[in-house]
């Protein structure tokens, strides 16, 4: 499982934003320019992670840090690219 720290980075490298641009509380559609950069992003952090995301976990992300936590919270549907 991956820390937020690194998932932040990740997303701030995907975006080529620095890291202080990208706070917890900011909203999605403001750090995401379209939903296809969005779309980009989330399959960029499934390949990077290994991770592939239920979209009901997606369909609930309205911040930065919400993002984040679909990636490194046990409590999302995550599952791993073996299915586990």
């Amino acid at each position: 499982m991956r820390k937020p720290d690194e998932i932040r980075r990740l997303v701030a490298a995907q975006l080529d934003q620095p890291l202080d641009s990208l706070p917890d509380a900011l909203p999605i559609r403001e750090a995401v320019v379209d939903s296809f950069a969005l779309v980009e992003l989330v399959i960029r952090l499934q390949e990077e992670t290994g991770l592939q995301i239920n979209g009901d976990d997606m369909r609930r992300v309205e911040s930065v840090g919400d993002l984040i936590s679909v990636f490194v919270d046990d409590q999302h549907s995550c599952r791993d690219s073996a299915g586990t």
